[in-house]
């Protein structure tokens, strides 16, 4: 585990398997919420964090993570450990950025994956098969 010996041991705790219960509280709980996935796609969990209001910090690697961010304004994205470092440094650290960043996400995933915007998109996919 690199976290403790890069500092970051009284931010970071690596919890394995956690019921739903136990996620819930976690992320409700959470300051920011780091997704360092490179091969990530449509990620629940960033998407439950943005409708918590946890402002993200995501793998830039990622391109659908970073667009994410990028689009929706309640998250950053990093491209290398130095990255991680300041961007995860400005985050805990700058509590309005975090008050923006939080406001941003409930109205991002509302606006594109609310089941009023899903479902017409999924029989429009359906018919068209």
């Amino acid at each position: 585990d690199v976290a403790p010996s890069r500092g970051l041991g009284d931010v970071y705790k690596r919890q394995g398997y956690v019921s739903d219960e136990e996620k819930t509280a976690i992320v409700r709980h959470a300051t920011v919420m780091v997704n360092p996935s490179p091969m990530e796609s449509l990620s629940l969990l960033m998407l439950e964090g943005m409708q918590s209001r946890i402002p993200l910090l995501v793998n830039g690697r990622s391109k659908v993570m970073k667009d994410h961010c990028r689009l929706s304004g309640a998250g950053l994205w990093y491209n290398n450990g130095r990255d991680f470092r300041k961007k995860l440094h400005r985050l805990l650290s700058d509590p309005e950025l975090r008050r923006t960043m939080s406001e941003k996400g409930p109205a991002y995933v509302r606006e594109h994956y609310d089941w009023e915007i899903i479902i017409p998109k999924l029989r429009t996919l359906i018919e068209s098969i």
